[in-house]
C-alpha cells in the first residue's frame, strides 16, 4: 500500500521499488545512508538485533533519536504484519504488487 500511496512523493524510482524486493541493501540505486538504513531494517527483521557494525553504519548517517525511531517503526510494522497475516486479511485492491524473485 505504501508504494502505491507514497512512492511518487518519496521520489522512488521503479529501480528502487524493484530493489526493495529483489536486491540487497548494497544495490547501487541507494545512497550510502539508504544502504545503512536498509541493512539495519533487514537485520532487525531477521535477527531482531543490530550488530555493532550495523549500528555504526546507521550512526554515520543518523542521530540516536532517528535510530530509535527506525527501530520502533520496524517493530510497529512487524506487529501490523502479524495482525494482517494472522487474521488472513485480504490484499488491498489498490495496493502495489511486488515482483516475485526470478521474474
Amino acid at each position: 500500500m505504501h508504494v502505491s500511496t507514497f512512492a511518487e512523493a518519496a521520489h522512488l524510482t521503479d529501480e528502487q521499488v524493484r530493489a526493495t524486493v529483489l536486491e540487497g541493501a548494497d544495490a547501487p540505486c541507494w545512497s550510502a545512508a539508504e544502504q545503512a538504513l536498509i541493512a539495519a531494517v533487514d537485520a532487525l527483521h531477521v535477527r531482531a538485533a543490530l550488530s555493532d557494525a550495523e549500528f555504526k553504519g546507521l550512526s554515520a548517517h543518523y542521530e540516536d533519536a532517528k535510530i530509535l525511531e527506525i527501530m520502533l517503526l520496524c517493530g510497529f510494522y512487524h506487529t501490523v504484519s502479524y495482525l494482517a497475516n494472522g487474521l488472513d486479511l485480504p490484499l488491498e485492491a489498490n495496493a502495489a504488487r511486488f515482483p516475485r524473485v526470478g521474474d
